[in-house]
């Protein structure tokens, strides 16, 4: 049954139009202007220079393509600024962004997602990192945050967020504090479901006191990254970390000096807990084998298939958006599991899926994620 629930809801969803990379255009950015609202990217793996996103739009790495920041010093540009009209979604599934910054061309650092203008950013089975420095030399550097956004609602799943580390050269003495890069920096609300999040950490540095020698009389601190600031959070098998602290040692590294002060793992005024009522086999794929499972109280559940996900704040936990007619409900014995192929059908490329079982508990936890090779 769950084989004809899926079956039915993509093909009841309108296809996307889609754009490839590098086959119909030669880079991501000349894609996103060539799309239309609503369309599907697919790039084709490779390494990448910063893009803009202008419009909702699905972007796909397959295989994951890695996007570096780049652009004039002291600051390089952000590796994906949101510019949005105002509304809509945008959906970045097996992209990774990071990549190095020289250290020799550039005194400060960017955000890897940073700008606003959607309802949304979703964003699937990704590595998202804030860009570590490189060739470091005499110098110190703060770490670039992940992800700092101004959207009402950032849905991250099967991801890996990470803030930069600061850092510091080997070969000198320092007085300077830099602070590590934060993860997820975000004014409304984030759902983080089967991901890792961690702040970055400070760097060890040698108190520089002019031939004094000794510790500095007040830490000067650099502090780690922080994990996630929004204001409200759901979360569900999710790990969230703070980063360390820098270290110092005396001057010409003898002896430990202090450590400055380590980051905030949770700073949000509200925070969900989910549990694993429902799981699957990982995210689905284009012409794979796909598996669920749920642990809801019987002797029945219904089950949700829908396209898109989103918040039901009037519900009191996260929701599909039931989206007719797209919206299906099977009901089905619970505890139980089920299994399925999804369509090989390339023109599904893009479809985002959600799934749901609400029995007499309740909602269980939402699963998500983009339909790709």
């Amino acid at each position: 049954m769950l084989r004809s629930t899926l079956l039915l809801a993509v093909v009841a969803a309108p296809v996307a139009a889609q754009i490839f990379v590098p086959e119909d255009f030669p880079d991501p950015q000349s894609a996103i202007a060539a799309a239309p609202t609503g369309g599907v990217i697919v790039v084709h793996g490779g390494q990448w220079l910063p893009i803009v996103i202008d419009k909702p739009l699905t972007l796909i790495g397959d295989p994951q393509p890695l996007f570096m920041p780049d652009g004039p010093p002291p600051v390089p540009q952000p590796i994906v600024t949101l510019a949005g009209p105002g509304a809509g979604r945008v959906v970045l599934q097996n992209v990774w962004l990071g990549g190095g910054v020289d250290g020799t061309v550039y005194s400060d650092c960017a955000p890897s997602i940073t700008g606003g203008g959607f309802d949304a950013l979703h964003v699937f089975d990704s590595l998202i990192e804030g860009s570590p420095w490189q060739f470091a030399y005499n110098f110190t550097f703060p770490g670039a945050d992940a992800i700092d956004v101004s959207v009402p609602l950032v849905w991250i799943e099967r991801c890996t967020v990470r803030g930069a580390d600061a850092a510091a050269g080997d070969n000198s003495n320092h007085q300077e504090a830099v602070d590590a890069g934060d993860a997820v920096i975000a004014t409304g609300s984030v759902v983080l479901l089967d991901s890792t999040v961690s702040g970055g950490d400070g760097p060890t540095l040698s108190w520089d006191a002019g031939g004094a020698g000794g510790c500095p009389p007040v830490c000067p601190g650099g502090a780690g990254g922080d994990g996630i600031a929004c204001a409200s959070l759901v979360q569900a098998n999710s790990t969230i970390t703070a980063g360390a602290g820098s270290h110092w040692l005396g001057e010409n590294g003898i002896g430990d000096c202090c450590d400055g002060p380590s980051g905030t793992a949770l700073l949000v005024a509200s925070h969900t807990l989910l549990g694993q009522d429902l799981t699957s086999s990982g995210p689905a794929r284009l012409g794979q084998s796909w598996s669920l499972a749920w642990s809801t109280p019987g002797p029945a559940a219904v089950l949700f298939v829908s396209a898109g996900v989103g918040m039901a704040p009037q519900l009191g936990a996260p929701k599909l958006h039931l989206l007719p007619p797209l919206f299906l409900g099977v009901v089905l014995s619970s505890p139980g599991a089920l299994s399925t192929t999804v369509p090989a059908d390339a023109a599904l490329t893009g479809l985002e899926y959600g799934v749901q079982v609400y029995s007499s508990a309740g909602w269980t936890r939402p699963i998500a994620g983009v339909l790709g090779p």
